[in-house]
């Protein structure tokens, strides 16, 4: 049997169509938008990782070079002390320095040297111009103006192993004005800073002189010289002159003196002198001594059998003016 449904019909079911058609459309185009927004979110946040990557990067470096810069602010404050420790055979100077750090850093430099027979050290020496080395030798410059350029080269530069030497005698050409060697400078530096901070001697730096009063009836007059170097006695030079202005320590070493020979004594004078003059240095007091009768003998320093408190006599005048 044969139905119309006629041409109404028709175009409903054209319509129904074409509406499932759009929907299906509108679904795929949804479809496509999200996945990209997705792409997009994705790649905002790789970007900021990249930034916080580099951000952190560029932190971490500030913060090495603030580290760095830190460091070279290490050392503890205080003063730092450093001898040689022996005289060289050719020279009668042996080199000292005194470091002052504030803040951890190097702030003054006194580089020096003490002469074996006491008296002034090498910087007054030179400043007084008695160790004239424009004069003696044809130097560009003296020997404190040259050092004092060294030390400010030292101050700028805070590393005691930032040189370059031209030659095996320790001489630089990167620093103007200074002709002497300084590889002993820079080698006391580092002694002394690898020394720690030091406490300082109750004694005033100087040079210090006493004699006696009047010529013994030995016909000699006793002497001595005593340097002070960071308030430490550094350097005693005990002796006597006669009338004629001889040096009895000089008669001694000549064998002119001869104790040995014409009294019997143990040992010549010079080399019980100093022997006495070695103890004062270990104890840095004239008054820690102690004599065994009243001529001032002692027996608590070997190899000594002169008497001895003259000696510590003439230390304490000397010394008068250094507390």
């Amino acid at each position: 049997m044969y139905i119309n449904y006629g041409g109404s019909y028709m175009k409903k079911i054209i319509a129904l169509l074409l509406t499932m058609l759009l929907v299906v459309a509108l679904f795929v185009g949804c479809g496509q938008d999200d996945t990209t927004d997705t792409e997009d979110t994705s790649q905002t946040t790789d970007s900021n990782e990249t930034a916080d990557e580099t951000t952190d990067e560029t932190a971490d470096e500030s913060t090495d070079e603030t580290t760095d810069v830190a460091d070279t602010g290490s050392l503890e404050d205080g003063f730092y002390y450093a001898e040689d420790e022996s005289y060289p055979e050719d020279n009668s100077w042996k080199g000292a320095i005194i470091i002052e750090v504030a803040d951890g850093q190097m702030v003054d430099i006194n580089w020096t040297a003490i002469n074996k027979n006491a008296g002034p050290d090498k910087k007054t020496a030179s400043e007084n111009g008695d160790y004239g080395m424009v004069a003696k030798a044809g130097a560009i410059a003296e020997w404190h103006e040259q050092a004092e350029i060294i030390e400010n080269h030292l101050l700028e530069t805070q590393d005691v192993t930032d040189i370059e030497y031209v030659d095996d005698e320790g001489h630089v050409d990167v620093v103007a004005g200074v002709s002497i060697h300084v590889n002993d400078f820079y080698a006391l530096a580092e002694k002394a800073l690898a020394n720690g901070p030091q406490e300082k001697g109750p004694y005033t730096d100087g040079a210090y002189y006493a004699e006696e009063d009047e010529f013994a009836d030995s016909g000699w007059k006793g002497t001595v010289d005593i340097t002070v170097l960071f308030g430490h006695i550094v350097e005693v030079n005990w002796s006597a002159v006669d009338e004629t202005g001889a040096d009895k320590k000089e008669a001694s070493i000549s064998g002119e003196y001869g104790m040995v020979e014409k009294a019997g004594a143990s040992a010549e004078w010079h080399e019980q002198a100093a022997i006495i003059e070695d103890y004062l240095l270990l104890t840095q007091d004239p008054t820690a001594i102690e004599y065994i009768d009243d001529e001032g003998h002692v027996d608590v320093v070997a190899g000594v059998t002169i008497h001895v408190n003259d000696f510590y006599a003439l230390v304490e005048k000397a010394l008068a003016d250094a507390q």
